[in-house]
């Protein structure tokens, strides 16, 4: 990759996070005390999201990897009913 389209590109992608994070933390400065009210919940909240997200992957995996298991056994159907004719029709 050239030297200057990866400085322009980290430039900008970490000024966008640099602007984000900064204008976070402008706001949340000002609620620090209702933040350490709802502490607990917060962080309830966050986790409860981090394991749904996780167990909507694990679930897509899980299926993906059922309809590649069933695809590779029907594959195998196919080649064993394909070999079965020509066979047949070597011995005719």
């Amino acid at each position: 990759m050239n030297v200057f389209k990866f400085c322009l590109y980290t430039f900008l992608g970490s000024s966008i996070w640099v602007i984000i994070l900064a204008l976070t933390g402008y706001y949340f400065a000002k609620q620090q005390a209702m933040i350490f009210l709802y502490y607990k919940e917060i962080v309830f909240f966050i986790i409860v999201i981090i394991l749904a997200i996780l167990f909507i992957r694990r679930r897509k995996g899980v299926n993906k990897k059922k309809a590649q298991e069933y695809q590779s056994k029907e594959d195998s159907v196919d080649n064993v009913e394909i070999k079965e004719e020509s066979s047949s029709d070597i011995i005719d």
